[in-house]
């Protein structure tokens, strides 16, 4: 068995190949999870339907995928397990929900202590907390059997698209909390950097600007960045044209964060010394998807003077998991 674990600040994703030659097998579960008030009927409903949750003091709590079907129980916002990408270091009840949605992606290994790679958010955070961040989540998977091998999010980009340019080039994993990237040279990670800015941090922005709040049992105000999510996911469908006056604003929040990215890829380069007539750049995770997006980042990093070739990986929402995967079965037959 072959298996590795994404824990994604919008999804916690694992891949898992049972045997040589086997067939894969995804799963994937929000990292998310939203309170309601205890009633009977909402016990009721949650339990008929099967939607994961669980009974704490401030209600009921409704995590990983029944965050999706049952979103509309609940006035408040959804709650990240991993806000700014970091572990819940105060939040008791996200810590257990980890635990329970950790357990129901990753199956008994086939023998204990075996390797389960695993990725980890923090791109962009100091090296302490992303240890933190290791640390515990480690700690989970070593409780369900495995042994955690980790690996950075844009060294698994660079794994699952990088065979077209010899495992050469810039790899950037763009997700909800932050963006991750890195230099190699023929598989090699020559030097690697983030920056704590992703979807989240462009939705809530949005949603904030344009005075797009919520409000919840007890009154307090949220932005509401899910619905700017949604419109901002729909900009390819004629709908989103009805709301033009949001254009100007994405457009700016946007450029702001590839004015960042842009920076840290050429700090990056200049640290790996590495030199090619046309740069490659692999672009994955959620951002990529942005219409305009990979365009505007090819744009500022060309303002250098120096010529990239950027392309959007196959299936980029689960690049990092697919990258794992490939670490492991190598790692496993250089051992062998």
């Amino acid at each position: 068995m072959s298996i590795s674990l994404d824990f994604g600040s919008r999804e916690i994703r694992s891949l898992v190949r049972s045997g040589v030659g086997g067939r894969l097998r995804l799963t994937a579960v929000r990292s998310e999870y939203f309170l309601i008030p205890d009633a009977t009927a909402a016990r009721r409903m949650l339990r008929d339907e099967g939607l994961p949750h669980a009974v704490c003091a401030s209600g009921l709590a409704v995590f990983g995928n029944g965050v999706e079907r049952a979103e509309w129980l609940s006035r408040g916002p959804t709650i990240p397990l991993f806000i700014d990408g970091r572990i819940p270091t105060h939040d008791s009840l996200a810590r257990q929900i980890l635990s329970i949605l950790t357990e129901s992606v990753l199956p008994e290994p086939a023998v204990r202590g075996a390797t389960c790679v695993v990725s980890v958010p923090g791109a962009g955070l100091p090296k302490n907390l992303q240890e933190s961040n290791e640390d515990f989540l480690g700690h989970l998977v070593q409780l369900r059997g495995y042994q955690p091998v980790f690996l950075p999010c844009a060294e698994a980009v660079m794994l699952a698209a990088g065979a077209a340019t010899g495992f050469s080039g810039v790899c950037i994993a763009a997700g909800a909390e932050s963006t991750a990237c890195c230099v190699a040279r023929q598989g090699r990670v020559m030097a690697a950097s983030g920056i704590p800015l992703a979807g989240r941090w462009l939705d809530s922005e949005l949603a904030r600007e344009f005075g797009e709040w919520i409000w919840d049992e007890s009154g307090e105000r949220h932005a509401n960045a899910a619905a700017l999510e949604r419109w901002r996911l729909g900009l390819r469908r004629s709908e989103s044209e009805a709301t033009p006056d949001k254009h100007p604003a994405l457009a700016r929040l946007i450029s702001l964060i590839i004015r960042r990215l842009a920076a840290a890829i050429r700090e990056s380069l200049r640290v790996a010394a590495v030199h090619w007539d046309t740069i490659p750049v692999m672009l994955a995770g959620g951002l990529s998807l942005m219409p305009g997006f990979a365009a505007a980042l090819l744009a500022e990093l060309s303002r250098d003077g120096c010529q990239y070739s950027l392309q959007t990986v196959a299936d980029p929402d689960t690049a990092v998991v697919r990258g794992g995967l490939i670490y492991g079965e190598l790692a496993s037959r250089s051992a062998a």
